[in-house]
């Protein structure tokens, strides 16, 4: 049975007389429904189940909603060894293309509201929980509603967990939401998410994961987001790219250690790649790698000349210089202050391309002299407090 605490799902008729009312209303709308409910709610649930589709043609949202609504409620009230298969079957008439639209005001919206009822309402039954997932990511998929779905990695480790899916079935899950938030535009959670599906492969197989290893740094690469990069190329399956794909092994070393000039010979070198590979806008990818040049930069110095900007990105002195930098500073890429009179940048604070032995030394030493600070305001405190008691 479902937790009905956690179903908003309410029925004031027993559900022989609801399946009727709801085996009418959809024989009014055109389901080739016998005219008669029977005795056996599972199967009333299951006749009506398979012809819900008809509520895709009807006008208001939220009539569709409040009728699937009430198909749940036949559903919760079924006993266990009766409810998986309506709840299967459910699953794959509402991820179906019967229920279009996109946003939340749709017929599609209105079906991810009800199933996301359900896989709250399974939360006893994390096995079926599994199958309404599923169908939620291929719906919030189609209704361009994937941002609304949680996604991020570790709530996926707990639902994996709770499911307790094989190794193959968290690879299959994280491969469909992955394509998913690529087709909605989230390239920096898709990032996220591949990464946590290369994290899967052990030395022993990762071997045959050049197909998610190829994707995994593609995604990343073209993510106007994604600034560090190195922590792909210890990943096994990306290892096994540099002699299965040394093309792509050497574009994600570029944006991890190189720079526009690297980035630009490459590009000569290998012609079509950016377009038919990665699969982007060229001027995506320069915008990035002056943005990585200019993080660059800050690591070897903290003041920069406009000069010496505009030459390492090829950027014209003046309008086009400054809204670069403004841009690098909106997206957070540096922190600083742009000073007009001397011509030149000063940074302030800035994002690592990589994060090796170096920088854990470096943020030790910047902990140590925030400890020693505090310990010397804490004690400047207490002398003013013992002159203020005399």
């Amino acid at each position: 049975m479902a937790d009905t605490q956690m179903l908003p799902v309410f029925a004031f008729a027993e559900e022989k007389q609801q399946a009727q009312e709801l085996r009418t209303f959809l024989r009014e709308k055109g389901a080739e429904l016998s005219p008669n409910a029977t005795d056996d709610v599972a199967q009333n649930a299951l006749d009506l189940i398979k012809h819900c589709e008809v509520l895709g043609a009807l006008d208001s949202d939220n009539e569709v909603e409040m009728i699937l609504n009430s198909l749940c409620s036949l559903i919760v009230a079924l006993p266990v060894d009766r409810a998986l298969d309506a709840v299967q079957q459910f699953c794959q008439k509402l991820s179906s293309e019967a229920f279009s639209g996109q946003g939340w005001s749709s017929k599609a919206g209105a079906a991810v509201r009800v199933l996301s009822n359900l896989f709250h309402g399974f939360s006893n039954q994390p096995s079926w929980q599994h199958e309404i997932y599923i169908a939620l990511v291929k719906l919030c998929a189609r209704a361009d509603l994937i941002s609304e779905l949680p996604t991020d990695v570790e709530t996926l480790r707990k639902y994996f967990k709770a499911w307790n899916l094989t190794t193959d079935g968290e690879r299959r899950v994280l491969r469909m939401i992955h394509e998913a938030l690529v087709d909605g535009e989230r390239t920096d959670a898709a990032a996220q998410v591949m990464i946590e599906l290369l994290g899967t492969y052990t030395d022993a197989d990762a071997g045959t994961a050049m197909t998610d290893a190829k994707e995994c740094v593609r995604t990343a690469v073209v993510d106007p987001k994604s600034f560090s990069l190195d922590q792909l190329l210890r990943l096994r399956p990306v290892m096994q790219l540099e002699k299965g794909d040394p093309q792509m092994h050497a574009v994600l070393k570029l944006f991890a250690e190189g720079t526009l000039a690297d980035y630009r010979q490459f590009v000569a070198k290998h012609p079509g790649f950016v377009q038919n590979t990665l699969r982007v806008d060229e001027d995506t990818l320069v915008r990035k790698m002056r943005l990585l040049t200019l993080m660059s930069m800050a690591e070897k110095n903290t003041v920069l000349t406009f000069d010496d900007i505009s030459k390492q990105l090829d950027l014209t002195k003046g309008e086009e210089l400054e809204e670069f930098i403004i841009e690098a500073l909106q997206v957070k890429a540096i922190s600083g202050k742009i000073d007009q009179i001397q011509d030149r940048l000063v940074i302030t604070t800035y994002q690592n391309r990589s994060f090796g032995r170096a920088q854990w030394e470096q943020l030790q030493q910047r902990l140590a002299t925030l400890s020693a600070n505090l310990r010397t305001a804490n004690a400047n405190l207490q002398s003013v407090e013992q002159v203020e008691a005399a």
